[in-house]
């Protein structure tokens, strides 16, 4: 990501996942959806956020003063949090009040919105330190040695990777199983509003 267009990059990442989010609503519409429909449909939507995240995390850098850094990194992650703690309840209430489809279709919609916000305006792509000599397999294993030692020559942020990683191994299991456990014995609706207070935390 850090080679290409960013701006580009975002437009074609949500497009895809907003293609995948169409087709499930098309199934859900014509009552064709099955639950297998929704393994591809959602592992295209995380393979697009995987280039995605990069590429609009990498954008603070580029059109913040050095001095504000801080303020914009803390407006991002309190954008994520707040939207991460407000969308499970209201996709418990709105799944309560209309056909699945129609919501699959405001997800659409969304991502839609995004990519109309990203045609009407212009973001810098830094020129890129080639360390091997083009593109290709081997330009990728050169960028990884660079990024690598990066990181390996500074202790903390090494610590830092390491936590992130053992965090997200751990806690995302359990992240994946709360749903069918809260589900179990509650509505749609109680589900919603229990994901939302357990991602309440980081607004805080």
């Amino acid at each position: 990501v850090g080679r290409w267009d960013r701006r580009r990059t975002m437009i074609i990442a949500n497009a895809c996942s907003a293609l995948a989010m169409a087709v499930l609503a098309a199934l859900a519409a014509t009552g064709n959806l099955r639950i297998w429909h929704i393994y591809p449909a959602i592992g295209l939507v995380a393979a697009a956020s995987a280039f995605h995240w990069p590429a609009y995390a990498s954008l603070p850098a580029l059109v913040v003063p050095q001095r504000h850094l801080g303020r914009a990194a803390g407006m991002i992650e309190l954008g994520r949090a707040g939207s991460q703690a407000l969308a499970p309840m209201l996709a418990g209430i709105l799944i309560g009040s209309l056909a699945l489809f129609n919501v699959i279709a405001i997800d659409v919609a969304t991502f839609t919105v995004a990519i109309a916000m990203l045609l009407l305006v212009a973001l810098p792509t830094p020129a890129v330190k080639d360390t091997s000599g083009g593109y290709g397999p081997r330009a990728l294993l050169a960028d990884v040695r660079v990024g690598w030692r990066y990181i390996a020559d500074r202790p903390g942020l090494l610590r830092l990777l390491v936590f992130f990683a053992v965090f997200n191994i751990f806690f995302s299991a359990a992240l994946v199983l709360l749903v069918p456990m809260v589900a179990a014995f509650s509505g749609n609706r109680e589900l919603g509003i229990i994901a939302s207070i357990g991602t309440a935390g980081l607004v805080a």
